[in-house]
């Protein structure tokens, strides 16, 4: 068989292929952005504190200089994964200075997020049954904020399908576009984990990134599914894809399915050791 013929025969399986290498580079910044540069970066700063101090006499001229050098060093590059990969969150989506109490303002801004969702789906023809967006409604105050950044997650991931679909039927009204849309937030209640030991020399990530994780499930063409993925990073509002998996259906003509988890992190300001 021709070359020819069998991409466009297969097209479909090989975006599939395409998009899931994307996913993997993706995830795999991810995790080195969580499990390398930020210890280095601490621990360079206690060096860094350390080699300052005058009454320290362990350290001579040269090893303050080496040690300073790789200390902004690793500053940079922690600057650099920042952005590339953070998400930074807009004041609405916060708990904190709303006059409400947590719970409260969580259970409000639920409620409109579902509401919006549907109201833009119907405007599409895009199923966005209620069933289909669930999250938790805790109480405690670090649990609510964790749900919070999940439907800012949610918001944001809408608000560009919504505008990709928008564009690609403006260029071909008989395109797909999207067809349907789900979206879920896991019930993982921070509470249970406060009290785990860290093992010397490990790094509790809680003290250095935010993260969030919300899956999702979506029918689209090919053309939505594409322009979604690049979507995704952008400055400031990245969405890392932490899976996904694409799946064609058996029938020619049918929109794709795509399901696969959304990861959104949050740098913290880093501990500056006195």
């Amino acid at each position: 068989m021709e070359i020819g013929v069998f991409v466009q025969e297969n097209k479909r399986w090989l975006l599939g292929c395409a998009l899931g290498g994307v996913v993997f580079i993706v995830a795999r910044m991810v995790i080195q952005t969580i499990n390398d540069p930020r210890p280095k970066l601490s621990q360079a700063s206690a060096l860094v504190s350390a080699a300052k101090n005058p009454d320290n006499a362990v350290y001579d001229d040269q090893v303050r200089v080496s040690v300073t050098k790789e200390a902004d060093e690793l500053k940079a590059e922690r600057a650099r994964l920042e952005s590339e990969l953070a998400f930074t969150h807009d004041p609405a989506w916060l708990i904190e200075g709303q006059g409400q109490a947590p719970d409260e303002y969580l259970g409000k801004k639920g409620r409109e997020l579902k509401g919006r969702l549907q109201k833009e789906a119907n405007k599409r023809a895009v199923d966005v049954a209620d069933d289909k967006l669930k999250w938790p409604s805790p109480t405690a105050v670090d649990d609510v904020r964790a749900v919070m950044f999940g439907l800012e997650i949610i918001d944001t991931a809408s608000q560009r399908l919504w505008l990709l679909h928008d564009q690609l039927r403006k260029k071909d009204p008989t395109a797909q576009g999207l067809r349907s849309l789900s979206f879920l937030i896991e019930d993982r209640r921070s509470s249970r984990n406060t009290t785990q030991r860290l093992k010397a020399g490990e790094v509790d990530l809680r003290e250095l990134v935010e993260q969030q994780r919300v899956l999702f499930e979506i029918r689209g063409d090919a053309a939505v599914m594409q322009a979604f993925l690049e979507s995704c990073r952008q400055p400031g509002k990245t969405l890392a894809l932490e899976s996904l998996l694409i799946t064609p259906s058996p029938r020619r003509g049918e929109p794709l399915l795509a399901k696969g988890a959304l990861l959104g992190i949050a740098f913290k300001a880093p501990k500056e050791s006195n």
